[in-house]
């Protein structure tokens, strides 16, 4: 969605869908968090829950290496499980964490 030429940081967005249509929506978001938090759970992960705008985020904050990625998760007004991933070079965590902030300020449903 988004790449700035001066960080070097990327920001994506996708879908998070599993093939289980039996589970609930809180049941797909916890195993995908659980995916999530074994698969980086070597890399200095730290997890937190916030609410913004009625809307609740799961964060995925990573290291590896050089890089950070910040993976958010919520659900969207049709009940899909969205995830937006910004990455950054550790260098410019500081400087990009207001653009971050002000993108999930912007974020709204209807």
């Amino acid at each position: 969605v988004f790449f700035n030429d001066s960080t070097r940081g990327v920001l994506s967005i996708g879908k998070v869908s599993t093939n289980d249509t039996t589970l609930s929506s809180n049941a797909k978001i916890n195993y995908y968090k659980s995916l999530l938090s074994n698969k980086y759970k070597d890399n200095d992960l730290t997890l937190a829950n916030f609410n913004n705008a009625n809307i609740t985020f799961s964060q995925f904050k990573f290291k590896t290496e050089n890089l950070i990625s910040f993976k958010l998760i919520f659900e969207n007004s049709k009940r899909e499980i969205i995830q937006m991933d910004y990455t950054i070079l550790a260098d410019y965590q500081n400087s990009a964490n207001e653009a971050i902030k002000s993108s999930i300020g912007s974020i709204k449903l209807f």
